[in-house]
């Protein structure tokens, strides 16, 4: 059975995203370039989420009035021994992968607010089930995933009076790229991470990037009004064995 959400008439802000209006933003030109032309109406914005002024500019520069939902879902991995790393291995993660989130949480707020918009948002933060578990080389990565599972809480509440919703969806392994592969430790890294997952997912097989859509755009929708400061597992239950 499909299920269909309706976003006519509002603007989606989608980090790392390559009838609502939608506007992408993403470091990579080429990703937005293959976006807009098999999704013209799509705004793409080139921009580096790592810069907090810059980011930010590029976003409330828009002339297409308030975002009414977000979803951070621009993320990196630093793939590096504990003994190894260095602080610019961590500013750069908890820039991208964190630092972000509470900037982009912040236009979006502020565009509603000028814009007049009463009836509020949501916003959507993707965390991973490695906020509470840890695989040897990730430790920078799990750690930022476990500060955004505790921020998507906080800023539940915060913005609680402004009526924006705010959640977390917490996907098991996808087959994206997020994770580089140029070099032997990083390939057991990735080997150790698959064999964690497949070993305790009832399905048994890799998570798609559409299904993690699907919750995302369920917990953007009127269907959850009353799920805030939540963060949903989709795991293919992982958490349960």
């Amino acid at each position: 059975m499909s299920v269909t959400y309706n976003f006519s008439g509002k603007r989606v802000l989608v980090t790392g995203g390559a009838k609502a209006s939608v506007i992408a933003l993403d470091l990579d030109k080429d990703a937005l370039a293959d976006l807009k032309s098999t999704h013209p109406s799509v705004t793409t914005i080139h921009a580096d989420l790592s810069d907090w002024e810059k980011s930010r500019e590029a976003v409330l520069a828009l002339p297409t009035g308030p975002i009414h939902h977000l979803v951070n879902n621009a993320g990196i991995s630093e793939v590096v021994e504990f003994s190894k790393i260095t602080p610019k291995n961590v500013d750069t993660i908890f820039g991208i992968n964190y630092k972000a989130l509470i900037n982009m949480g912040q236009v979006m707020a502020k565009t509603l607010e000028q814009g007049g918009v009463t009836t509020g948002g949501t916003i959507v933060n993707v965390s991973s089930i490695l906020d509470s578990r840890v695989v040897p080389g990730a430790a920078l990565y799990c750690s930022t995933k476990a500060a955004v599972t505790m921020l998507t809480k906080a800023m539940a509440v915060e913005l609680a009076p402004l009526k924006i919703r705010v959640n977390a969806v917490r996907p098991t392994l996808m087959a994206t790229d997020i994770l580089p592969l140029d070099n032997e430790y990083r390939l057991q890294v990735r080997d150790g991470l698959v064999n964690f997952c497949m070993e305790r997912q009832l399905s048994k097989r890799l998570l798609t990037v559409e299904e993690t859509a699907d919750a995302i755009l369920f917990l953007s929708s009127d269907a959850a009004e009353m799920v805030n400061g939540s963060d949903i597992l989709v795991d293919g239950g992982v958490y349960t064995v």
